[in-house]
């Protein structure tokens, strides 16, 4: 019943972040004009200047207040998102509000298909 140690979250650098959503959605996180957007299934939405973590009943999650939107991360990978995330916030001026470190939710508290949570971060760049 103690739950998982803390988590370290640290920066990744990336040119965007892709992963699909415990709905099985594709989203796509990038600098737009003014700070970020994202695509859902390929299809564009509003840039956003604000997101903050949130995880709700045991599955992570992050919203986007200023947009009103809001999306549950899948659990593996769920480090490197919040790393490729937090990298892209800094870059484009996101207000981001995410701990440093935190919970991962317990695999029992993650009732979700392996293949829906699959995760990946795209165009990693390999300057150094």
């Amino acid at each position: 019943m103690g739950g998982d140690p803390l988590v370290e979250i640290t920066e990744i650098e990336v040119e965007q972040v892709t992963f699909r959503d415990t709905d099985g959605d594709t989203l796509i996180f990038k600098p737009a004009g003014g700070g970020m957007a994202y695509s859902l299934n390929g299809t564009d939405r509003p840039v956003f200047t604000k997101m903050k973590w949130a995880p709700a009943m045991g599955v992570a999650g992050i919203t986007m207040p200023d947009i009103q939107k809001g999306f549950p991360l899948p659990h593996d990978g769920l480090k490197e998102i919040l790393g490729g995330l937090r990298f892209l916030a800094k870059q484009t001026g996101v207000e981001f509000e995410i701990p440093e470190k935190i919970q991962l939710p317990t695999s029992s508290e993650v009732a979700l298909p392996n293949e829906l949570a699959d995760s990946l971060l795209s165009a990693r760049t390999q300057q150094g």
